[in-house]
């Protein structure tokens, strides 16, 4: 048997227990499944990100009227109908989950709005040695605003690791905030782009004359843009410091509902939890809290990431709703457990 058969036995045997892993977390924590699509409109999707995923269009940018035009395409196209907009498998599950959410009843839900979906996904590049682009995503929302809601992902996503097998040392949840992030540009002043400047965090890695550069074309100066890569190294018990070199009083608000999440996750997750102000999503839906989840020091591509989708429920139809999400690549998490045998 060749090293590349080993690989993929070990890799398939720990994809099975990584799909009935993530089932039985997310349903113990009340999550409750329900159906979603596996089409979309090709319409939908840009070009491949660098996680090896398309880049999907921002919702803001697309009505709820076209949302549900699109939908009839893909019912047409699936039921072998001809016309409409050629359709794809969807690279991801979050944003059909918000859709499926926001054909759902919410009033009255409370402490249960909790939902979760599983079901196939493309990738523009996968990380199976044979190629396979095919594989499989959970994605799970929890309807909710405050610490409380992120911090029960962030609990979500280090339980299904746990449930996993994987220790602190076999995979860390790094974990971001686009609000502070954000504060921290706009007290620089000028006509710093703030948008653009987020979207280089989340496409450059720090420290990067690429980076650097963005930054600039993002409106800032040299000197601030050497500022946000030093910046972006800070850890937890360093936070501080950003709200005393800008006084800023918007990132040092920022800064204490931050911490506000990080103190309220569950303490079996809690010591695998690191700040890394750079560890930006790079789906435009993500608005407060993220998180992405890789193997410790490993450049791998993240097998859980998430955060906060304010917005992303409306966006898709339903009513406007505070949310907090998370999606698991199995394949991703079985490389990752296959490697911490």
């Amino acid at each position: 048997m060749t090293d590349l058969d080993t690989t993929e036995a070990s890799e398939a045997t720990h994809a099975r227990g990584v799909r009935q892993t993530v089932e039985t977390v997310t349903r113990r924590h009340g999550f409750r499944s329900v159906d979603t699509r596996t089409l979309a409109p090709a319409s939908r999707y840009a070009a491949q990100d660098r996680d090896g995923l398309l880049r999907i269009v921002d919702p803001a940018d697309v009505s709820a009227d076209e949302e549900h035009e699109a939908d009839s395409h893909v019912g047409s196209a699936r039921d072998g109908e001809r016309g409409g907009d050629a359709t794809v498998l969807v690279p991801e599950r979050t944003r059909t989950l918000a859709r499926a959410v926001a054909r759902e009843d919410t009033d009255g839900l409370g402490s249960s709005a909790r939902w979760r979906a599983t079901g196939p996904c493309w990738r523009a590049a996968g990380v199976r040695p044979d190629g396979r682009r095919e594989f499989h995503r959970t994605a799970a929302i929890r309807v909710g605003s405050g610490g409380s809601s992120d911090a029960e992902l962030l609990s979500l996503a280090g339980a299904v690791l746990a449930g996993c097998g994987l220790g602190p040392d076999d995979a860390t949840v790094r974990v971001s905030h686009r609000g502070v992030l954000s504060a921290v540009f706009d007290a620089f002043g000028g006509e710093i782009e703030t948008a653009a400047a987020l979207s280089a965090t989340a496409t450059h890695d720090p420290g990067t004359e690429a980076y650097h550069d963005a930054l600039v074309d993002a409106g800032m100066n040299y000197g601030q843009a050497d500022t946000v890569s030093e910046l972006l190294g800070l850890g937890a018990e360093d936070l501080d410091v950003l709200a005393d070199l800008t006084g800023s009083d918007a990132v040092a608000a920022s800064i204490e509902a931050f911490r506000t999440v990080i103190d309220a996750v569950d303490p079996d997750t809690a010591d695998r939890v690191a700040v890394s102000l750079s560890d930006l999503p790079e789906q435009p839906y993500y608005t407060g809290p993220t998180f992405r989840v890789a193997a410790a020091g490993d450049d791998h591509p993240p097998v859980i990431r998430g955060g906060r989708i304010d917005g992303l429920v409306g966006a898709a139809g339903g009513d406007t709703l505070p949310a907090v999400g998370l999606e698991i690549d199995h394949p991703a998490l079985a490389h990752l457990c296959s490697r911490a045998e």
